[in-house]
């Protein structure tokens, strides 16, 4: 018998948001909005914001490691930012360091918190891989896996050595596996349709690409073996896709769709699903932890954060 989520809170954010993150204990939520990056407690009371005073550069990709002493944010522009996060007295202060990127778009921002290292999948036809100080350790731009395609969305192994990759460009489209540390192709898959997002699911299992369907008014979820050869299950979805997550520890992932934002919960194991839940407003990023706490951020600038009920 299937679960249920329970919508146990919204936060207004008056703005626009493009990204979301959480604690592993889900009492932390920091979110990327058109003025920059806010940090709220589970409650809603805002502990910090970066910058300070409200800016004009929105921050789209947001990304933290589960004990939520760091924050990567980044922007279309090519400007990352890596936050160190301190607790004081019912707020946090923030320490920020700011470094452009060679190659000047960003479409999507993975963060290894074990090998300290930050993944860059460019609009471009660029993979860029930094460590914690801004440093290049290797950039892929119409050369090797990188010449694969364009538009790719990035995430890491829960243990940080490969990376994922899809690609979503008008040409032919790609899900690759890299050595995290060099960039070196370990294996690549032709994809019958652009790969729109990428999950790592724990426990080895492999990963779960995310494509429209053929007229963008659907899509479909398909997870593969850790080497891209076996393709381990399917789930169609009747609207649009527009986001993904998959836990780091439990075997789950969920995926937001349509314009009406159904929030889908689903074993990463075998495709099922768990729970579902409609927010009433298209879901533009999700965050997962501990398998049961969701935190969405909406089109209509909101939050809401939702619980898994077996």
């Amino acid at each position: 018998m299937p679960g249920r989520l329970e919508l146990r809170r919204w936060i207004q954010l008056h703005r626009k948001g493009y990204a979301i993150a959480q604690s592993r204990d889900g009492q932390y939520i920091a979110v990327g909005t058109e003025t920059g990056a806010a940090m709220y407690s589970f409650s809603g009371h805002q502990l910090a914001r970066y910058p300070a005073i409200e800016s004009e550069i929105p921050v789209h990709r947001l990304c933290a490691p589960l004990d939520f002493t760091r924050l990567v944010l980044a922007n279309r522009l090519g400007i990352i930012a890596l936050l160190d996060i301190v607790p004081a007295s019912g707020r946090v202060e923030v320490t920020a360091h700011e470094f452009p990127l060679p190659i000047p778009d960003i479409h999507s921002l993975a963060f290894s918190t074990t090998e300290e290292r930050v993944a860059v999948g460019h609009l471009s036809s660029g993979l860029t891989m930094l460590d914690t100080d801004g440093e290049v350790l290797w950039q892929q731009q119409d050369v090797d896996a990188a010449a694969f395609g364009a538009v790719w969305s990035v995430a890491f192994t829960p243990g940080g050595s490969k990376l994922y990759a899809g690609s979503a460009g008008s040409g032919t489209n790609w899900l690759v596996a890299l050595d995290a540390a060099t960039g070196a192709l370990f294996y690549r898959r032709e994809c019958a349709a652009p790969v729109i997002g990428v999950a790592a699911l724990p426990d080895r299992l492999g990963v779960a690409a995310l494509s429209p369907g053929e007229y963008y008014t659907e899509a479909h979820l398909t997870a593969y073996s850790p080497e891209l050869d076996n393709l381990l299950w399917e789930y169609p979805l009747d609207d649009p896709a527009t986001a993904i997550c998959a836990d780091e520890v439990e075997s789950v992932l969920v995926v937001g769709a349509g314009f009406e934002g159904v929030v889908t919960l689903l074993n990463a194991e075998n495709g099922a699903v768990l729970a579902t839940e409609s927010l009433n407003a298209r879901v533009d990023n999700v965050s997962l932890v501990q398998g049961k706490f969701i935190a969405a951020v909406t089109q209509d600038g909101a939050i809401g954060l939702l619980r898994y009920l077996p």
